[in-house]
């Protein structure tokens, strides 16, 4: 199963670090015009327009640097193929998150992004 096909069984997919977009996006989904209009539209809302200390924020490293731990080679490589996945299913979620708020921006007039 593609990264895409997991992604196709979720209703709603928003991203951490573009909380305010996802929020918008969340109630757009629901088809719920009032907190839409008064999230997205009134007032900017008291949450930043990207989450600080989000990896777009973050500029420093974010490694623990300990010191190594031999681990077994299974292990390793079983780490790697879920880094790999994750990273997969990740960047498949942030380009349709993104095509959506695209649509959404331009339905509403906003700019969220």
């Amino acid at each position: 199963m593609s990264p895409v096909d997991v992604l196709d069984q979720f209703f709603f997919v928003g991203l951490n670090e573009h909380f305010e977009a996802s929020v918008c996006l969340f109630y757009d989904s629901l088809l719920d015009k009032k907190h839409f209009t008064s999230f997205c539209k009134g007032s900017k809302p008291a949450v930043p327009h990207v989450m600080q200390g989000s990896w777009i924020t973050k500029k420093e490293s974010t490694s623990g640097g300990g010191g190594r731990t031999a681990l077994d080679a299974a292990v390793l490589r079983s780490a790697v193929r879920t880094n790999e996945l994750d990273f997969k299913l990740y960047w498949a979620a942030s380009d349709g998150f993104k095509n959506k708020i695209v649509a959404l921006e331009q339905k509403a007039g906003l700019s969220l992004l």
